[in-house]
């Protein structure tokens, strides 16, 4: 079964605590987008940010 947007967005949250996360269904039952902002993304390049939320959801390693 896939995970729910909140399920998404918790564990974003887990792992970028001060994170503002919105998570909606793009296609189907099996595909988002999401809006992640927070203050850790400060300096950080757009790919790096990727990076982080891609780590928090145990895609990539940063």
């Amino acid at each position: 079964m896939p995970p729910k947007p909140e399920d998404i967005a918790d564990m974003v949250r887990q792992h970028i605590p001060d994170a503002e996360v919105h998570v909606r269904l793009f296609s189907g039952d099996d595909h988002f987008e999401m809006d992640v902002i927070s203050a850790s993304f400060a300096g950080k390049s757009r790919i790096g940010q990727h990076k982080m939320v891609y780590a928090s959801l145990g895609v990539c390693r940063t």
